[in-house]
């Protein structure tokens, strides 16, 4: 591999050759080679203290065994898989941040929060996948994460993957299915853990299928209050629109999976933070959801 330095000038790297964790070698300058050297062709950086690899889930050992030290968060789910791969022995399609379902970035440094998360579906079912995402991504840059006196753009990035990948590499990812009927006669979609399922008669119908998107980015229905996550959609209010609170649950769920009702089937997230801020965002006195 072929690397320009700050300088402009070229030196070359080469990896030591371990699956998943090659570390970033040159032989340009010593310098350089000890700021390459901490991290990873997966982008994760060594800890020091330990000499493994974190990845946020567990931790792997990239000398010796280049094994994980622990089993997957998420192996209980997976029988015919071993604890101990990562994406299913194929990290060229996808990658696992860190064995959760869903995923918040905080940006410190753009100021931005994104909600990241993606939903295997079959081709048939992909038209209804993408109005359902929809209703969320189109919540991007209409409001704003208030933390202390700054304010951080909200971004939705909600995607779709053919699920004949999501099979045959990551399974740490939502599904989404039409389905012809479900188990109670009253239900138009449901979710479980990490499965959509809404009726194929109601495939165009946001109500249902925007409302099981927001199961599985960890959001209840709603009690005395209106809005898409009413357990109708909003049907008989009126008000079908994603709430400034359901937007912020989302953000603050998954700073604290922990406070997740495990009695229902929403999903459960995890959070990432890039830079630094004086104040703790994943407090909730310290953070608010904003117009733009």
């Amino acid at each position: 591999m072929i690397l320009h330095g700050t300088d402009g000038l070229i030196f070359s790297t080469f990896s030591s050759k371990k699956a998943f964790s090659e570390n970033f070698r040159n032989d340009y300058t010593q310098s350089v080679s000890e700021n390459f050297g901490r991290f990873s062709f997966t982008g994760k950086e060594r800890d020091e203290e330990t000499g493994y690899r974190y990845f946020g889930a567990r931790y792997m050992d990239h000398e010796l065994t280049t094994m994980w030290l622990s089993v997957d968060p998420m192996a209980d789910k997976y029988p015919s898989l071993s604890p101990y791969v990562y994406c299913a022995w194929n990290p060229v399609k996808l990658v696992d941040p860190d064995g959760k379902k869903w995923k918040v970035v905080v940006n410190h440094e753009n100021k931005s929060i994104t909600i990241i998360a993606l939903y295997a579906v079959r081709s048939n079912d992909r038209e209804s996948a993408e109005i359902a995402i929809k209703t969320w991504n189109d919540l991007s840059g209409r409001y704003n994460l208030k933390v202390g006196n700054e304010k951080y753009n909200i971004v939705f990035d909600l995607s779709l993957i053919n699920e004949s990948e999501y099979i045959e590499s990551c399974p740490y990812h939502n599904s989404y299915r039409l389905v012809p009927q479900l188990n109670k006669p009253d239900e138009l979609g449901t979710t479980y853990i990490r499965r959509i399922s809404v009726l194929k008669a109601y495939k165009d119908d946001y109500l249902v299928s925007s409302h099981e998107i927001g199961h599985s980015l960890g959001l209840e229905h709603h009690v005395g209050t209106s809005g898409l996550m009413e357990k109708d959609g909003g049907r008989l209010s009126g008000h079908h629109e994603i709430t400034k609170d359901d937007i912020l649950s989302v953000i603050y769920q998954a700073f604290h999976p922990e406070k997740k009702d495990n009695c229902i089937g929403a999903g459960e997230g995890s959070f990432e933070i890039i830079g630094n801020s004086t104040i703790d965002i994943t407090k909730r006195h310290n953070i608010d959801v904003i117009d733009n």
